[in-house]
């Protein structure tokens, strides 16, 4: 799928906003040809058509495993032209954009989200090639060998702390998408290595819910510690890093809706999307020491002062920071904030009480500052960052920085 930004480049890696629903039916998606009209949008309504039919009659999961998972929608087939269909690819393209609407669907019982997200993934491109190819659809002879190293699979912040020394992600900078292209062909496969040390065959679903807690933690980590470079800095708010944050929400609901064998295909493949993209922006080092050494909200007195007469009451100094977070995300014009911001504070309640020293048997250096605050001090930095005016709104009203975060680059670049 194609978009003009306000860069003026034609682009073909995202969309900052779903297809339009309206304009004239082309064509009618049926069963016999619902391969062949892939990555056109112009076929988006038609296929809004077919997927409704197909949810009220199969459902949700029947639908997802049938028209994403299966090995007919993917390598086990081919259309009029050849090509075979790729729809986990699809699935994963548009900036996780279709996660985000299926997982609202899977989240609060939606048809119509359903509905949305495959219509999206049926006519996005499929950029993914090197991270989904026919190998993830097996038992690999690599993830086997994995499993007897470590039947628990290598721990997220792991598998980053190793990224973040192998020689093979060392890519340099043309434009962004020039450089995603030279991502997907020089580290793909190592991209897909890493992912199946991380999950490996066979798993539980006990695993499963630890690798999305894993996942919960280590994308906040890439989205947000890279963007901060002290405190007399102004913070970096990326866009697309941003949705690694916004899209880890709705795991937990999907994989409710997906068998075992599918389960652990979407989290290698979504982990794999990842980090790819964030090799792209530039795979930064991540200065945890410094990031958690400031104070994790603008409060930073821990109990109310004396009452200044005894019978006043004693004024709060330390209010609940989500209240301000909250109240800002809910006007904000940019929708992106009230996903980005609902996912901290989701992940601060399941995660806050985590004290320092929890993750210092992995291998990134800092894991040992990590603690329960991440999410708190993620969310107030970005409220920071997107309170700020804006003097001349970009075309698609986007608020995020798009720099990435390689060193030099100070204006947007996608």
């Amino acid at each position: 799928m194609t978009t003009n930004g306000n860069n003026g480049k034609e682009t073909k890696l995202f969309d900052l906003w779903p297809a339009p629903i309206g304009g004239e039916q082309v064509k009618r998606i049926t069963k016999e040809n619902v391969w062949d009209h892939l990555g056109d949008p112009g076929y988006y309504k038609a296929y809004l058509d077919f997927f409704t039919a197909i949810i009220d009659n199969m459902g949700p999961a029947a639908a997802l495993e049938e028209y994403v998972f299966s090995e007919k929608a993917n390598y086990g087939s081919k259309n009029k032209e050849g090509k075979h269909p790729e729809m986990l690819n699809r699935f994963l393209g548009g900036v996780l954009h279709v996660i985000i609407h299926v997982g609202y669907g899977a989240e609060f019982d939606m048809p119509g989200m359903w509905v949305e997200g495959l219509a999206q993934a049926a006519v996005n491109q499929a950029i993914n090639g090197a991270l989904v190819s026919p190998s993830s659809f097996e038992t690999t002879a690599e993830s086997a060998a994995s499993a007897k190293k470590d039947k628990n699979g290598v721990h997220a912040f792991t598998i980053l702390a190793r990224i973040l020394k192998d020689k093979r992600f060392d890519v340099e900078w043309d434009d962004f998408f020039a450089t995603f292209t030279r991502v997907m062909n020089q580290c793909g496969a190592a991209c897909v290595e890493y992912t199946q040390d991380w999950l490996p065959s066979p798993n539980s679903s006990e695993m499963i819910q630890q690798k999305i807690q894993e996942l919960e933690w280590a994308l906040t980590l890439m989205c947000v510690a890279p963007g901060f470079q002290g405190e007399e800095k102004e913070y970096n708010a990326d866009f697309l890093a941003m949705h690694f944050v916004t899209s880890s929400l709705f795991l937990r609901p999907l994989i409710l809706f997906l068998s075992p064998r599918s389960q652990a295909l979407l989290l290698r493949t979504y982990f794999s999307v990842c980090l790819a993209v964030w090799t792209t922006l530039g795979r930064p080092q991540l200065d945890l020491e410094r990031f958690f050494a400031s104070p994790p909200s603008p409060y930073p007195e821990t109990s109310p002062p004396a009452a200044k007469h005894k019978f006043a009451l004693a004024t709060n100094a330390n209010p609940n920071p989500w209240l301000d977070i909250f109240a800002q995300a809910i006007v904000h014009p940019d929708v992106h904030v009230p996903k980005f911001q609902r996912a901290m504070y989701v992940c601060a309640t399941r995660y806050g009480s985590i004290s320092a020293g929890f993750f210092a048997n992995t291998e990134l250096s800092g894991a040992e500052q990590i603690d329960g605050t991440l999410f708190v001090r993620s969310a107030f930095l970005t409220a920071k960052r997107l309170a700020r005016e804006v003097d001349k709104l970009p075309e698609v009203l986007c608020f995020w920085d798009r720099k990435g975060f390689r060193e030099g680059i100070v204006e947007d670049v996608y």
